[in-house]
């Protein structure tokens, strides 16, 4: 698990919990000061892909958006 996937997952708890409730269809959110963000949406998209959960990373002129 990456270093600052604590901070990511707290993240992703906070703007994605309807989403990972599937209470909604789908979320966007910025996150743009992780320093292993590519790692961490790696590890979580190992455990979520099993419940058709996927992260993908947006890049949007040095800003990260993260859709869930």
């Amino acid at each position: 698990m990456p270093l600052s996937a604590y901070e990511f997952e707290r993240r992703l708890i906070f703007y994605a919990s309807p989403t990972l409730t599937k209470l909604k269809v789908a979320c966007i959110y910025n996150l743009n000061d992780l320093d292993d963000l590519e790692e961490c949406i790696q590890y979580y998209n190992e455990l979520l892909n099993k419940k058709d959960i996927y992260l993908k990373v947006l890049k949007i002129k040095e800003r990260s958006m993260i859709y869930v």
